[in-house]
């Protein structure tokens, strides 16, 4: 417990789990152990652990908080990853909307109907990790809600 340096905890969905949330602990020896609210069981097949996921997390943060004081709480991803990620995000929509016009001018409208049904199943994801990954600073006792699962 006294090693622990800095708790990080993030939304961190991936194209087959959406709803899927990390934990990272950075110690001393700058090694991080992190781990997640989903088990692997196989090929596109997970376990929901949230519940005892979520349990475990508010049990450390209370632990930490009254034997390391020292300990960093932070919610979202790092700055640059936050920034880098929004910057990659606007360029595909830029470069997304471009082919749309492409498409539509070459009167390939089949293609054009499939990469909208695309951007519309993937875009709420998309803003949801935007909103919920800021970066910011914690106390352990109000861990941020949007960083855990429901």
């Amino acid at each position: 417990i006294n090693h622990i340096q800095k708790i990080e905890l993030t939304y961190f969905p991936t194209r087959a789990e959406l709803n899927r949330y990390r934990c990272r602990l950075y110690v001393h020896n700058r090694k991080r152990i992190e781990f997640f609210n989903r088990t692997y069981k196989g090929i596109m097949d997970f376990e929901d652990t949230s519940e005892a996921y979520k349990a475990f997390i508010m049990s450390l943060h209370e632990i930490i908080a009254q034997q390391n004081p020292a300990c960093v709480f932070f919610a979202g991803v790092s700055h640059v990853s936050y920034w880098i990620n929004v910057g990659c995000l606007g360029f595909v929509l830029f470069v997304l909307i471009l082919a749309l016009v492409f498409f539509i001018t070459l009167g390939i409208l089949w293609l054009t109907f499939i990469k909208v049904l695309i951007l519309l199943y993937y875009l709420p994801y998309a803003v949801k990790w935007i909103r919920r990954n800021v970066p910011k600073k914690y106390s352990p006792d109000r861990i941020p809600t949007e960083v855990l699962p429901a």
